[in-house]
């Protein structure tokens, strides 16, 4: 998957589940709804899947 998409689950390792597509699905909405591409201020490193990990969410 793409870092800014992928469920904080998924980025720890754990298997895809439907609560990880309705993450990545609801990404993708606010993408769609905000016109403003998700974490796009932020370099998509390790550091992102940290934040991700810890609750970071796009704005």
């Amino acid at each position: 998957g793409v870092l800014p998409y992928m469920a904080p689950e998924v980025l720890r390792g754990y298997q895809y589940t439907k609560a990880a597509d309705i993450y990545s699905f609801g990404i993708i909405m606010n993408e769609f709804l905000s016109e403003e591409i998700p974490f796009d201020d932020i370099s998509h490193d390790h550091i992102l899947a940290v934040k991700i990990c810890k609750g970071l969410r796009p704005k």
